[in-house]
């Protein structure tokens, strides 16, 4: 091994010693490359001494392979989820419930009409423009069929 490597061996060791981030490493002697860390890494890493709780937890599965490498900031992020996790599930599920209570969905028997008509009818110009804005978001259904399927159903319930 050449001294410079062995020098930047001792110079890594002591950045890790003194909790100087692994983003940091990086900029400062890698030239901001993820890449030529983690290659490296692969290389040298095992001449390293890690400490679990400050910078890097290395998992040697082979000879010179690292599985993962998180830093302190993905500790503490994992630390919150699971600490808010009951919340997060509720949050989802919720969600998910409301997704499917609003999903649109025509009957096949309004979207192949064989009786259809031309007509002209009178409507308030924001009501149209509020369907208008609906049909655009919804462009797999055309915008008789819509019609036809808003009629109804206010027949459904008003009849």
């Amino acid at each position: 091994m050449q001294q410079s490597t062995k020098n930047k061996i001792i110079e890594i060791q002591k950045m890790l010693s003194d909790g100087i981030t692994e983003k940091d490493i990086i900029k400062m002697k890698f030239k901001s490359s993820p890449k030529a860390y983690k290659e490296w890494l692969d290389k040298f890493g095992s001449y390293l001494t890690i400490k679990q709780e400050t910078t890097l937890v290395v998992e040697e599965k082979e000879q010179n392979q690292i599985a993962f490498i998180p830093t302190e900031k993905d500790i503490i992020k994992l630390k919150s989820l699971l600490e808010n996790a009951d919340d997060l599930l509720s949050l989802l599920n919720t969600k998910q419930e409301i997704e499917e209570l609003h999903v649109l969905e025509v009957p096949e028997e309004l979207l192949k009409l064989y009786d259809v008509k031309i007509s002209s009818l009178r409507i308030s110009k924001a009501i149209e423009d509020r369907f208008n804005k609906f049909v655009d978001k919804n462009k797999k259904y055309s915008k008789t069929s819509l019609i036809n399927m808003a009629l109804v159903e206010f027949l459904d319930k008003y009849e």
